[in-house]
């Protein structure tokens, strides 16, 4: 964490500006301090920005000052709520500007006429001045409480409290320090509120620089393809939440990075991006099967970078099959509990608590992740309750505008809008009366709608739009969301009394990565579904157990269609893509292991397996490894009897304990035929 250190005058006004600073920057800088009341004065050794109130505080404490590091002089401001008073001073009336010596009354005087209270007559005044009169219209005490120095001197008193720092102090610290831009949006945005500042111009321009930011982060969000946004230069600037759950990458992982670093392994989709223009080409990334669009952001002849949309296949083809209303068609679910893999603990306890919820007839409240299976669980739930003979429609309330969100659910009577159809429309709760309906991402019900679903849960009745006739239904409702709904809840984003009416039966669904015993059974179910055999190596198997699997079951199922078209006969974990192979998906008591197997399988090739061979040929296979660790990583399997080290070109050679090693844990299939043999001649005719 980074540390501030301030130097002031008195242990009260450190005390102020530590506090002061502390509000703004929160957990993400220490502060601490000097003053020249301290006995004694600790030397300041470590710190990384001097924070100080005037030059003479700088001067008198310098030689307390042993470590290298920047200095900052406060430019500081009064408050909104003190300068409304200041301002309401009379035209043309004499004030007094008192502070603790000269430097500071001057700057505080230059201060108000900066902030455009120029109709008044002002002097300064501090220990030690003269003064050329004895009675003023107003003094100012520009402390926390009145000056005792003053004498006979009379006036009406106005005590303005401390300074605050300046908007232009926090974006310095903010860039000496290089806070990280999302906590400084925030900084900014508050600061703003409370602190004038006369530099009007960065005032103005950041103000609608983080207007813009947030309007454009808003809408971004909102949209369902997912978005990458590249400077000139291709370097990342900007992703969506769709993106990032597409590829399971975080903003954090990428943002800044180029994209050709990226997306290294991603050929096809390199060269899409380069191309001037992409309209919803398909190709495969990461592989996940994806419609690209690709356009250029030009302004006034120049280009500035491109933007990307990205629609998962199976996206654009389920929201073809929903454009009928957005509801899926044939109004059934195939889906049963057979259908739910699963045998851990955990997915056996969230079955069994959902087969309880499927006697009944109240709401259920279904949450998870995105790709945990809340539309699998609420077709089981219709399927296994004595509703299951009756209509199970869905809607995803995320995909309408609250208007045709509000037809779509309630319907509406002819003429009651503008394109309304001859003879209204039935609704969706009036459908799916007798049976379910399942409101997917509930907790992207617009406000507005959310009395009348509540009232429809309560009296199992509803109105049509445009209508006045109360029409009775009877119709289950179990809805699901991957949002925190306590928090939106908390935060009046969502109603209370209906989160309590959809919640009479919670359904909490884990993720795959509280399951990791699951993850066998899912691997073996897709293998029987595709008619598919594969050997897995114990690389692989260990690295499906510590990855932490962001996008869930859906994730999985797409890295086996991708491994499906990959591979032959044998799965390892440099198998798979690019993006999962990370230091942190993997368990480093095996990366010896791996090495074990690349002298094994470098000397078939006959290429020796020299540490520097090692390093480069591991570092492409798997992940970025130094060549002293593999020095240190060699040592220990030749201390464990599991290679020979040897001087000169034959280099280090497997022993027999080494072999048997490998074959008895499963690092090596299939012997010298072993497709990571032809997968490592590839790459070392590429690489050597």
């Amino acid at each position: 964490m980074k540390r501030i250190t301030i130097l002031s005058i008195d242990e009260d006004s450190s005390q102020f500006y530590k506090n002061q600073v502390t509000s703004i920057f929160k957990d993400n800088i220490k502060v601490d301090y000097r003053n020249l009341e301290m006995e004694p004065v600790l030397p300041i050794v470590e710190t990384d920005l001097i924070l100080y109130t005037d030059p003479e505080i700088i001067n008198l404490l310098i030689d307390k000052i042993q470590c290298n590091v920047s200095q900052l002089m406060m430019k500081r401001t009064i408050p909104k709520k003190v300068l409304r008073e200041i301002n309401k001073i009379e035209r043309d009336s004499d004030v007094l500007v008192v502070n603790n010596n000269e430097f500071m009354a001057n700057e505080t005087m230059a201060l108000i006429y900066q902030l455009g209270k120029t109709d008044i007559q002002m002097e300064p005044y501090f220990p030690g001045k003269v003064v050329s009169k004895k009675k003023y219209d107003y003094i100012l005490h520009i402390a926390p409480e009145k000056f005792d120095f003053l004498g006979d001197i009379v006036g009406k008193d106005i005590v303005t409290g401390h300074r605050i720092l300046d908007i232009s102090n926090a974006l310095d610290i903010i860039y000496m320090l290089n806070i990280d831009e999302k906590i400084s949006r925030e900084i900014i945005l508050k600061m703003m509120s409370v602190v004038p500042t006369y530099w009007y111009g960065v005032n103005y321009s950041m103000e609608r620089k983080l207007i813009s930011e947030v309007q454009l982060e808003y809408i971004l969000n909102d949209l369902d393809s997912g978005v990458l946004i590249l400077d000139k230069d291709y370097d990342i600037s900007t992703i969506n939440k769709p993106f990032s759950e597409i590829f399971g990458l975080s903003e954090r992982e990428i943002a800044y990075k180029n994209f050709f670093e990226v997306f290294n392994k991603e050929e096809a989709f390199k060269t899409l991006v380069r191309k001037v223009e992409v309209r919803e080409e398909l190709t495969n990334i990461n592989g996940i099967e994806c419609f690209i669009s690709v356009g250029n952001i030009d302004y006034e002849g120049n280009s500035y970078g491109k933007i990307i949309l990205v629609k998962e296949y199976f996206d654009v083809v389920e929201m073809f099959n929903k454009s009928n209303k957005i509801v899926k068609s044939g109004y059934f679910s195939k889906y049963t509990f057979e259908d739910i893999i699963g045998k851990s603990n955990l997915m056996k306890k969230t079955i069994s608590e959902a087969k309880k919820f499927a006697a009944t007839d109240h709401p259920v409240l279904i949450l998870g992740e995105t790709g945990t299976g809340k539309e699998l669980f609420a077709g089981a739930i219709h399927n296994a309750s004595n509703r299951k003979k009756e209509p199970f429609i869905a809607i995803n309330c995320s995909t309408l505008s609250k208007t045709l969100l509000e037809s779509e659910l309630f319907g509406y009577e002819e003429g009651s809008f503008t394109g309304a159809k001859k003879g209204g429309k039935i609704g969706l709760f009036e459908r799916a009366s007798g049976g379910t309906l399942f409101l997917d991402e509930i907790g992207d019900l617009p406000m507005e709608l959310q009395p009348r679903l509540l009232r429809a849960l309560e009296e199992q009745s509803i109105m049509r739009v445009g209508g006045d006739k109360v029409i009775k239904i009877n119709t289950r409702i179990v809805a699901a969301t991957n949002r925190n709904i306590n928090k939106m809840v908390d935060s009046g984003e969502f109603r209370r009394d209906l989160m309590y009416r959809l919640n009479v039966f919670e359904l909490d669904l884990p993720s795959l990565r509280e399951r990791p015993e699951d993850i066998p059974y899912i691997l073996n179910n897709f293998m029987v579904a595709n008619n598919l055999s594969r050997k897995f190596s114990f690389g692989f198997e260990t690295f499906l157990k510590s990855y932490r699997w962001p996008g869930n079951v859906r994730e999985l199922k797409n890295l086996l269609s991708y491994l499906e078209v990959m591979t032959e006969r044998e799965i390892y974990f440099c198998s798979v893509p690019g993006y999962l192979k990370s230091r942190e998906n993997f368990e480093d008591g095996i990366v010896k292991y791996l090495i074990l197997l690349l002298i094994y399988a470098l000397k078939v090739i006959n290429v020796s397996p020299g540490r520097r061979t090692l390093e480069r040929v591991f570092s492409e296979m798997y992940f970025k490894i130094s060549e002293v660790e593999v020095r240190n990583l060699v040592s220990e399997l030749e201390k464990t009897k599991l290679i020979e080290i040897n001087v000169g070109r034959i280099g280090n050679t497997i022993t027999s304990v080494g072999m048997d090693y490998l074959i008895e844990h499963k690092y090596l299939l299939n012997g010298e035929e072993s497709e990571i043999i032809i997968k490592l001649k590839e790459l070392v005719d590429d690489i050597l």
